[in-house]
């Protein structure tokens, strides 16, 4: 009994160690505010696994006319947690240049919350799902 107790305890904590984190790659977002849709972005297909940031857009619906629509271009990393390798999130800068309005800087913690700050103002919160 001790023996079979012991086996199974260490193929499961063996196992533990195997665990990995459920893929967004390749998959697109909307979030929203308590108005509506207010962002929008495609998590790039990380292919190379030792390669953790790529280039994307970032859509951004403005906050009076919903309708208007400006994309941004970005670098978006995917990080694990230190304490937990079976999750993963995803942090997103946008790219400077001089004809940059604004930059911005997001935290997205999948599948549904992601906190964005836009030009070094108050973290905003958002909720979001995939298409």
């Amino acid at each position: 009994m001790i023996k079979s107790l012991f086996t199974f305890s260490l193929i499961f904590f063996l196992s533990l160690n195997y665990v990995k984190a459920k893929k967004y790659d390749g998959n697109s977002f909307i979030c929203a505010d308590e108005i509506g849709p207010k962002l929008e972005f495609t998590i790039p297909d990380f292919k190379d696994e030792k390669k953790s940031e790529e280039d994307f857009i970032l859509k951004e619906y403005d906050t009076i006319k919903r309708e208007r629509v400006i994309s941004k271009r970005g670098i978006i990393k995917k990080k694990t947690s230190p304490i937990d390798y079976s999750y993963i999130f995803y942090q997103g800068v946008s790219i400077k240049n001089k004809n940059s309005t604004y930059d911005f800087n997001f935290e997205f913690f999948p599948p549904s919350h992601l906190i964005f700050e836009i030009s070094n103002n108050q973290f905003i919160d958002f909720v979001c799902w995939t298409e």
